[in-house]
């Protein structure tokens, strides 16, 4: 960060010389109050220690002492309008009434003045004795802050009651400002003329010595002879007569002061010349002070702020979203950027940190983020440094970035850029790894039907790259069935995946410039039961020949029933065990094997044996969570086959035959 701001602009000179010409101006103007000794020990503390530890924290970047002078900086103001609290008021006031401004601001007096006459003469035909020292440029404060304050408008009234001799404030004298009595009883300086006599009373000393030490005008009243004096620039005008007094005082109040010979004006060289003479160490305090106000608001109204970032490279064809504390840089199809590490190896994103310094308004309005984009072009190739010229932060104008310094803390970012080309493609099933099929359970691969989405890729590669070594760095990796089969999957069962590079290929600057997608189906293996042992029953379908049924011999032995389940997998084997099981159970107690014999001839004869199984939903209801678990999937189709296929029957009347022979 820059120690002072820079001098060199026409605007940064004439702000110092507006800070330096405002102090001096203090300085003169508290010259002669009582806050002279607390001036210059403040002005010794700020040359001699503040501003000198200032400069030495600002040379050694102590920030936390910087940190306390710009708390101190910011209650410094408020610090020093208490301390001089009077002399401010006193300053406001003289400057109301400066000559210069006095003659477009000066006020209508010819109402006070009469006032002041006309109790002045009706006091001196009682010979009512009172003392009134009227205000001009320099103040009364002094006398009046240890008086007894009025704060009343100016009346021939008020001024008789006051020195009434019967009243408590009738002894001493009544400072009048502008048009209001602002004190009574105020204690005035005597002079020390010792040319006066012995007859001039304390009253009159007081008025006298008042006009010399002060520009006020002070009418006497003696309280002796009734008769009327007027004090001004230590003269005293005795015995005026009643009807003059108010002409007098309104040349007094005016400036119409006797005219002095005219002399021949200085040259305005001599007037400069003369001005830089005067009180020299005062103006080297004045410049050195504005100095260091202009300094001090300067740094003060910058600070420095730090981010963390993470640089990216993204091709330009890709959103322009942007996360805060991330830094893209975004490059044309024909090239390729990579960040190297410190081992000097590409890499797709690094870490970095940057230092802002700049006006404290422009930085907050970024908040606590920071982000930004570079736009790479393809007009050069190589390593470099990124400098953080190139970077456009978000949320920060042209204009604006001028007034930020901007470096990176540490070394910066190194950059590799190279020249590329775009090369199309075609996959094929020699991109696939070979598929673990153990955990298919009762799955089957389905390897004809694999699916490229797309069925090509483009890749970005380097200039003069052949297509067989751009082949050879892709492949799908990482394709594994998903642990939990949902709904979703077992209505589509496959493999998925998503075609990759290898990091080998990143680094010699291979890049996808889309996605592809890969799709392995699986369809269901059926499940075979174990088989079940069934008796034959003898049946007639035909209900009008359901007697021919008791015509026949019920079979002899049992036949076996084969079951096949498609669609029942859950991928959960302790469920999958008992849907097997469950369903062999109900399928021993609900299953039939029948023969109809309905409109068969009375002969011995070989007939078709028939099965009779509930609906598979059916079977499934009976097992805890099967439904549940196969939710829309469970499946209908439900495969049976018997063996033997075919029992003999022998009726009846040839079975009774048989036994009468034996």
């Amino acid at each position: 960060m820059e120690l002072l701001p820079p001098l060199t602009t026409l605007g940064g000179l004439l702000q110092v010389l507006i800070f330096s010409a405002a102090i001096y101006t203090l300085l003169s103007f508290l010259r002669s109050t009582r806050g002279t000794g607390m001036v210059r020990g403040l002005g010794v503390a700020f040359l001699g220690l503040g501003f000198t530890l200032w400069l030495l924290a600002t040379l050694l970047d102590l920030a936390e002492v910087l940190r306390v002078f710009d708390v101190i900086a910011e209650v410094a103001v408020i610090v020093l309008a208490i301390l001089f609290h009077p002399e401010l008021r006193r300053g406001i006031t003289r400057l109301g009434d400066h000559e210069v401004l006095g003659r477009f601001l000066r006020r209508d007096r010819s109402a006070v003045i009469e006032e002041i006459t006309s109790a002045a003469v009706s006091m001196a035909k009682a010979r009512v004795g009172a003392l009134i020292a009227i205000e001009r440029r320099a103040p009364l404060e002094t006398y009046v802050e240890r008086a007894v304050p009025i704060g009343a408008t100016v009346t021939r009234d008020l001024l008789e009651a006051i020195f009434h001799p019967g009243n408590r404030l009738h002894d001493g004298a009544v400072v009048i400002r502008a048009d209001r009595v602002e004190a009574a009883a105020c204690i005035l300086p005597l002079t020390e003329n010792q040319d006066l006599g012995k007859t001039v009373g304390t009253r009159h000393r007081a008025a006298l010595g008042l006009s010399e030490e002060t520009d006020a005008v002070v009418v006497v009243v003696s309280e002796e002879t009734g008769a009327i004096s007027l004090c001004q620039e230590g003269r005293m005008e005795r015995r005026v007569a009643k009807d003059a007094l108010e002409g007098m005082l309104t040349r007094a109040l005016a400036g119409a002061d006797a005219v002095e010979p005219e002399e021949e004006p200085a040259s305005f060289g001599t007037r400069v010349a003369a001005w830089l003479r005067a009180r020299p160490g005062e103006k080297l305090i004045a410049l050195a002070v504005g100095l260091g106000i202009y300094a001090g608001a300067w740094r003060s109204g910058r600070t420095v702020v730090e981010h963390d970032l993470e640089l990216r490279v993204r091709a330009s064809q890709e959103g322009r979203q942007l996360a805060m504390g991330q830094v893209v840089l975004m490059t044309p199809e024909a090239l390729n950027a990579s960040l190297l590490d410190a081992e000097g190896r590409p890499q797709a994103r690094a870490a970095a940190k940057v230092r802002i310094s700049g006006p404290r308004e422009l930085l907050a309005s970024l908040g606590s983020g920071l982000a930004g984009r570079v736009e790479l072009t393809a007009s050069g190739t190589g390593n470099r440094d990124l400098e953080p010229s190139e970077v456009r932060w978000v949320g920060i104008g042209e204009a604006d970035a001028e007034a930020l310094d901007v470096t990176w803390v540490g070394e910066a970012p190194r950059l590799e850029l190279r020249a590329y080309e775009t090369l199309t493609i075609d996959l094929g099933p020699d991109l696939v790894p070979t598929l673990d099929t153990s955990a298919l359970d009762a799955w089957e691969l389905d390897e004809p039907r694999i699916v490229f989405l797309p069925s090509a890729v483009r890749v970005r590669a380097p200039r003069g790259m052949e297509a067989a070594a751009v082949r050879a760095a892709l492949g799908f990796r990482g394709l594994a069935l998903p642990a939990q089969r949902n709904d979703q999957w077992r209505q589509q069962p496959r493999w998925s995946g998503s075609l990759r590079l290898t990091d080998e290929a990143r680094a010699e600057g291979l890049d996808l410039l889309e996605p592809v997608s890969l799709l392995v189906p699986v369809t269901l293996r059926a499940q075979e039961l174990e088989p079940l042992s069934l008796e034959v029953a003898v049946v007639s379908l035909d209900p009008a020949g359901a007697a021919s049924a008791l015509a026949w011999e019920p079979p002899s032995g049992t036949v076996t029933l084969s079951v096949r389940l498609a669609g029942v997998s859950t991928g959960e084997d302790a469920l999958d065990t008992s849907i097997l099981l469950g369903v062999r159970s109900a399928l021993q107690e609900q299953a039939r094997a029948f023969v109809d014999v309905g409109g068969l001839a009375v002969e011995t004869r070989d007939v078709a044996v028939q099965v009779q199984v509930p609906e598979l939903r059916s079977l499934l209801s009976r097992i805890p969570g099967a439904l549940e678990a196969l939710g829309d999937q469970g499946a209908e189709v439900l495969e049976t086959r018997v063996e033997p296929r075919t029992v003999r029957l022998v009726p009846l009347a040839e079975s009774s035959q048989d036994e009468r022979q034996e």
